[in-house]
């Protein structure tokens, strides 16, 4: 497999210390109105629905009305007030063991915003990591792009270092790409490997996956009697980990951006670069 960078060079990398931002916007399109009064950050899309339907909606200076579309180039008005519409954050993070995928927690563990300044911590994760494992997370405050990541009609590749503590056994892991494998009843979409080492004692392994059930990798492993000593992220769709440092992070490039929100429903596109 080739560990192939972002090849931006107005990239910046942080661990801690403030970038300059550099967040990039998606092309200035169409979309329908509620979606992009919710993406606003103003209200929830259902609430969006109920002003427009109410008449406190215009858009240049016109009552809007349910399913008429809208860029944020037009004038928007809420109740004779202007729309406020938000510069997007996308950002790719190298999260450590140890660091929750969430934006708070009861217990008071340390969470990926943690890794981020105070002024980037309106972003949300892309999908979860979970806590023992490590590798790239993305995170934004875009829920639209949110949603091309983690929603099931929408095909993104997830590539995975893993390490298991057995050596395993060619005819168990080519169940992996049998599509016959289920977790809870839910049957699994093939899982491309590639054998990177394989030693007494252990075995090292590239997986990719194109669905995100919970632990999916752990779990799948765990019913062929193997045990994960090791996850990592690398890549999901074209955005690649490489060459953030652990607790580093970048903002995407528009090119990545686009990469992600332009993928249609259920494309079909390759899902091993092995």
């Amino acid at each position: 497999m080739t560990d192939s960078t972002t090849g931006s060079t107005n990239n910046r990398f942080s661990s801690g210390k403030t970038p300059q931002l550099q967040s990039a916007s998606c092309k200035l399109q169409a979309t329908r109105l509620q979606k992009l009064i919710a993406n606003s950050g103003y209200c929830s899309r259902r609430k969006a629905e109920d002003l427009i339907k109410a008449g406190k909606v215009t858009v240049n200076g016109k009552k809007a009305e349910i399913g008429q579309k809208a860029s944020p180039q037009d004038k928007i008005e809420i109740n004779g007030k202007a729309l406020k519409t938000q510069k997007h954050i996308y950002i790719a993070l190298n999260k450590p063991q140890g660091y929750l995928s969430t934006t708070n927690d009861t217990h008071s563990r340390k969470t990926v915003l943690d890794l981020l300044p105070e002024e980037l911590r309106t972003v949300k994760p892309a999908g979860r990591l979970d806590m023992d494992s490590e590798g790239l997370i993305i995170l934004s405050t875009d829920g639209d792009f949110i949603n091309h990541l983690t929603h099931p009609k929408y095909p993104q590749k997830k590539i995975y270092q893993v390490t298991i503590k057995e050596q395993a056994s060619d005819k168990e892991l080519k169940r992996l790409t049998s599509g016959t494998l289920e977790l809870d009843g839910y049957k699994l979409n093939p899982m491309p490997y590639k054998v990177i080492e394989k030693k007494k004692g252990y075995t090292k392994l590239m997986i990719t996956l194109t669905e995100g059930r919970k632990r999916q990798i752990r779990e799948v492993l765990k019913l062929l009697s193997y045990h994960v000593v090791y996850l990592r992220r690398v890549q999901v769709g074209s955005i690649n980990l490489d060459p953030l440092k652990k607790g580093e992070f970048r903002h995407l490039t528009e090119t990545e951006i686009n990469s992600i929100s332009n993928i249609k429903t259920h494309q079909k596109s390759p899902i091993s670069d092995f």
